[in-house]
């Protein structure tokens, strides 16, 4: 389990009287003892069969990764402490206390990582946990409490509730879920149960400062496909609306009522690759839910107060629209099948004599707005332009 090199010594003696083993051992780590064990073993009780002591004195926390894979990896710091050993093997009863000293751990699926100090309790098929401080790298703190309850230390299931204060709660790729990713630190409840195979995330929580989220909707698309303003005929069959959402089952489940507050930028991306991304900053109340069989569902409303979209047309045309506030993205099952409100403007400067067909204009540029809107089906909306020129009052004549 470590690269660092063990010393270690075991002595053992049959007790004649006592009709029992006796067992002495000790390991050591650059000259320090880590790990003792001392007691007695009786062959031929049926019960009560062991009677071991184990001290742990700094020893690494990374000795117990196996213990922990599918839940927790990069274990640091050490542990300190006395575990009593009881029972018999088939009934392993250890009771005690441990000191955690530095510890260091990373929750897998959402790839976020903690450092905290703490006292824990062991008991027969149960590690108990009340009120630990956890803080991430930002040095935000949360509060973690529940139950551990393990079978000899093997086939663990958990109980586990964080009261998160502004905590990062996320820090995935694309790569590591495409589902969604990104940065969050939140403030909330955020309860973990399950078992090293399924695992269930329930979260009610408020986004704080420095989140940033994403919802992937193109999936891994080619950078020369044309972006999310699209220009097909009415038989276009390539263009339906994809009917489910699914993922591979990876025996996570995940319930999530985020609480969107201005402070995080959500991006809905249809194509990262040409930039046909959807950016805002806004209010609103969404529910994700994804099952262990690949469902992935979101319910609520988003209403954009500033944001921006990169309209690209057959890779020719690129430019960046600025969303007006007050627009909004509503979900009611499935996430391709959103519903689009939003108006985007893009304002340059331009002669308008084409336009107007007038001498004044031939030679002087004006701003020229250009508005697009965006209703419909988030995958296949309609589109519409229109043209303003705030600063032409000829063209307010003839309009």
């Amino acid at each position: 389990v470590s690269q660092s090199r063990y010393d270690g010594e075991i002595k053992s003696i049959y007790d004649l009287i006592n009709k029992a083993v006796r067992l002495d051992a000790g390991f050591s780590r650059e000259g320090l003892k880590t790990l003792s064990v001392n007691g007695y073993y009786y062959p031929t009780r049926e019960t009560n069969a062991l009677n071991f002591d184990i001290f742990l004195d700094k020893l690494p926390l990374r000795v117990a990764q196996p213990f922990t894979t599918g839940i927790v990896s990069n274990l640091g710091g050490t542990c300190s402490g006395l575990i009593h050993f009881g029972g018999s093997f088939d009934k392993l009863e250890p009771m005690g206390t441990i000191q955690l000293n530095n510890a260091l751990i990373t929750i897998d699926y959402l790839n976020t990582s903690y450092t905290f100090n703490h006292q824990i309790s062991i008991n027969p098929e149960l590690i108990e946990v009340k009120d630990l401080k956890l803080s991430d790298p930002f040095k935000n703190e949360g509060v973690l409490s529940g139950k551990v309850y393990h079978s000899k230390f093997t086939k663990i299931q958990f109980d586990l509730n964080i009261k998160a204060n502004k905590l990062m709660a996320l820090n995935t790729n694309g790569l590591q879920n495409n589902m969604y990713f990104g940065k969050a630190f939140v403030t909330g409840l955020v309860k973990m149960r399950g078992d090293t195979k399924n695992i269930t995330f329930d979260a009610g929580i408020k986004t704080e400062k420095g989140t940033q989220f994403n919802i992937p909707l193109g999936g891994n698309s080619e950078a020369s496909s044309v972006d999310f303003v699209r220009f097909v005929s009415k038989n276009d069959t390539t263009q339906k609306l994809k009917k489910a959402t699914k993922i591979n089952s990876t025996g996570i489940s995940v319930n999530l009522d985020l609480d969107v507050t201005p402070e995080a930028e959500v991006k809905i991306i249809f194509d990262e690759k040409v930039g046909d991304i959807i950016t805002g900053k806004g209010n609103g109340n969404i529910e994700l839910s994804i099952n262990t069989k690949g469902g992935f569902d979101m319910f609520g409303e988003y209403t954009i107060e500033s944001g921006g979209y990169l309209f690209t047309l057959q890779n020719l045309i690129n430019k960046q629209f600025v969303i007006e506030k007050g627009g909004t993205i509503k979900w009611a099952g499935n996430p391709f099948d959103a519903g689009l409100n939003l108006v985007a403007n893009y304002s340059t400067k331009a002669s308008v004599y084409d336009l107007l067909l007038d001498p004044q204009y031939q030679t002087s540029s004006y701003k020229i707005d250009c508005k697009m809107s965006m209703t419909g089906r988030l995958m296949n909306p309609t589109i519409n332009f229109d043209i303003d020129l705030p600063n032409a009052t000829a063209y307010r004549d003839w309009e």
